[in-house]
Order: C-alpha cells, then structure tokens, then sequence
C-alpha cells in the first residue's frame, strides 16, 4: 500500500507540476503531504493548460480514491469538465474513506453534476461537499432529495453561489425533466422539506444566490430543524422583512450557533429584530453582519456587546452546570442552563464581575 501511495503522489505531482517543468521562467514546484490524506490539487496554474493534462490528473486521482484510504480532496479551479466529474463520481459511489471533495470553479455542466449529487446519495463517508461558484450550473432540488434524505453521512454543504434563479418554473420548463437543473422559489421550498427530514446536515452554505422573499422556506426550516449549527446567507438581497421571517423562526431555535447575512440589506430596524429574538434564543454565538451598510456603528456595537453577554452567560452556564446539579438536582439534561436561570448563576462566576462585563451586564439584564 505504501508503494501504491508514494507512486501515486509522484505521478500528482508530476501531473501538478507540468507548467513549472515546461516554462523558461523558475517555478516554485508544488508538493502534496508525504502520507497523501490531503490531495489539494491544481493541475496548472494556466488557466488554458492542456486537456491532456487534466485527463492524467483525474486518472491518477481516481486511482487514490480507488485506494480506499483516508482522503481529503480539493479540486478547485482546475477546469474540470462533465467527463472528469463523472469518473470521480463513480470511483466515489462506493467509496468508504473519502470524507471530504471540493469541486468549486471548475467548468463542468449541468449534466456532471446532477450525475454527481446522484452517485454521492448512495456514498456513506463523505462528509463535506463543496460545488461554490460554478457559473451558469443551477440545481435541481429534485437530484438533491435522495442526497440529503437518505446519506446519513454529509454534514457539510457548500452550494453557494450556484446561479440560482427566482424565475424558474419546473411545470413550463423546456428541458427534459431528467437533466433539468434549477430551484427557484419551488425548488427553495423543496429544500426545506428535504431539510426537515435530515438530521445529520449540520452546515449550510446558500451564499450569493439571491434568495431575497424566498428565504422564507428556510424560515420554515429553523422552526424544526434540530441539526443544523451554521447557516450563511451572505450577499442574498435579504431585506428587513425577509429577516423577521428568520428571526421568528430563531426565537425557540435550539441548535443554531452561528448565522452568516453579511452583505444584505440590512438596517438598523433587522438589528433590533435580531436582538429581540436574542432575548429567547440561548444557542446563538456569531452572527455576521458585516458589509450590510443601511446599519450605523452603534447599531452594531450594541449587538456585539449583547452577543458577548450571552456567549459570556452560556460558557459560564457549562462551566458551573454540575455545580447546580449538586446543589439542586435540576437540568440533568441540559448542558445549558435555561435563560430564566441565568440570573442565579451570575453569583457562581466571578469572570462576570470584571470591568469590561458589569457595565454591558447593567445594560442588557433586561434580556435574560
């Protein structure tokens, strides 16, 4: 197996580094880890580098995937076509040890990659599947079903950036329905059905798809959804309004920590509608808001200084739970004291009583 792993990396890198071999101008030669668990492949830096050299690539890398040992696979930007996902995609199908693929910017069509969401549903060790930025490719929440309702394995999802159209119809489409690819307000609200039955997706990335009203459907989702810990929504035209349709949804969200709307359009009235649904929900940690530019320093600071309270209270909480439980026999199942606790705990933790937290504490008591 050794032997198999070292000539397969010679042949990467060979194939990696065929540019820096025929160029007069000196290259710095790109290397892959020596026990191969990371192939992070860029077969060329030249964006119009030869098929001939993407064809040896992939070989070599369904070769390593053929191997069955621990993978971790980014093949970014490397001009990758329907072909070459297809083979990939089949040496996946039943593969045991891959537990990561990162297929973004390359130049495969509709028809890869719907054949590629297809064999992946029956793959039972991928964890993490990236597809971000693939120019004129929209999915079909169709082909999606099978991959997120019955792979019990995924619990990373990159779809961002995938030109996602509002206006798509599945009942007027001229494509044939089997390699017709699109989601759409209707293929939004399928992904929300999809996303009530999972319960191993655990990270969800819809950045820049210009989901705007149709954000609702996810909406829907967080009302019920118990696994999901990450959501980013970033640079989606979300307004005020479609944000209250979230936070709503947020206020008994108990899994959610970390929430990506950067880059929307955002004012100052979805921060207080933020903040207002801080006041109920004890799992938030993060919520990114930068480059949202109706909303003033001020408004963000204060959200900052609340989110800083509350992650302050909830490690807190964890730290001095068995403390409670001793001292009262209560929450044996929760790692996180209920909000309407936290008062009591404030006299366990002296951390709490510093300079910097009395004045934000003071201030924002009223939210427990």
């Amino acid at each position: 197996m050794d032997e198999q792993k070292s000539a397969l990396k010679r042949k990467l890198e060979m194939v990696m580094n065929y540019e820096a071999d025929n160029t007069k101008e000196p290259k710095t030669k790109k290397k892959l880890d020596d026990d191969l668990k990371i192939l992070d492949i860029r077969f060329s830096d030249d964006a119009y580098h030869s098929g001939e050299t993407i064809n040896d690539g992939i070989d070599t890398v369904v070769e390593a995937i053929q191997l069955n040992v621990p993978l971790s696979i980014s093949l970014r930007a490397n001009n990758i076509g329907d072909s070459h996902l297809i083979k990939i995609a089949k040496a996946l199908k039943d593969n045991k040890s891959v537990t990561y693929l990162d297929v973004s910017e390359n130049k495969f069509t509709r028809e890869g990659l719907c054949s590629l969401i297809k064999l992946l549903s029956e793959n039972k060790a991928l964890k993490t599947l990236i597809f971000e930025d693939i120019q004129g490719v929209t999915i079909d929440m169709r082909t999606i079903v099978p991959l997120l309702a019955n792979n019990s394995t995924l619990t990373v999802l990159n779809i961002g950036n995938v030109g996602l159209d509002l206006n798509d119809d599945f009942e007027n489409s001229e494509s044939d329905e089997e390699n017709y690819c699109g989601i759409g307000e209707i293929g939004m609200n399928v992904l929300s059905i999809i996303l009530l039955v999972n319960t191993t997706l655990q990270e969800l990335n819809l950045d820049r798809n210009s989901l705007g009203a149709s954000i609702t459907y996810i909406g829907q989702v967080l009302q019920e959804n118990k696994s999901l810990k990450k959501l980013s929504l970033s640079g989606n035209h979300i307004d005020n309004a479609n944000l209250k349709t979230i936070a709503d949804s947020l206020r008994h969200n108990t899994s959610l920590e970390e929430l990506d709307l950067s880059g929307n359009d955002i004012s100052n009235e979805g921060v207080d509608t933020l903040i207002t649904m801080l006041k109920t929900n004890i799992t938030i940690r993060k919520i990114n808001l930068e480059g949202n530019e109706k909303i003033d320093s001020n408004k963000l600071k204060e959200i900052g200084e609340i989110l800083h309270l509350c992650n302050k209270l909830k490690k807190n909480c964890q730290a001095i739970s068995v403390i409670l439980l001793h001292k009262n026999g209560i929450f044996k199942n929760s790692p996180i004291v209920p909000p309407d606790v936290l008062k009591k705990i404030l006299s366990f933790t002296e951390d709490l009583s510093d300079e910097h937290s009395k004045p934000i504490i003071d201030k924002h008591l009223k939210i427990l």
